[in-house]
């Protein structure tokens, strides 16, 4: 609504989690994205996965939809691996960290 707030009303997207709502949802959204040259952004494959939740579906969606509007590269992120949990048997004991100190 931001790019395009005078074309776009969001009373017209209906809240919820049913797929009836979500399909109507996006079926404003695509025909919006065709009237306006955007069709080219996402497919009715990709508003399928995006609609059932599909790994990585949304993500790449929106990565392009940013680099479209915004004419900017988006950042790649590499994340950290996490630190292996430690086994709550293998945790230290008092004495071990008073030992230790």
């Amino acid at each position: 609504a931001r790019y395009y707030d005078r074309v776009i009303q969001m009373h017209s997207f209906d809240n919820g989690i049913a797929l009836r709502i979500k399909k109507d949802n996006w079926g404003q959204l695509m025909k919006f994205m065709r009237k306006h040259g955007l069709a080219e952004l996402t497919s009715e494959q990709e508003v399928s996965d995006i609609i059932h939740a599909e790994d990585g579906a949304v993500v790449s969606f929106l990565n392009r939809i940013y680099e479209v509007l915004t004419r900017r590269k988006v950042q790649e992120v590499t994340k950290k691996p996490l630190p292996e949990p430690s086994r709550p048997y293998a945790k230290p004991t008092g004495a071990a960290v008073l030992r230790s100190t």
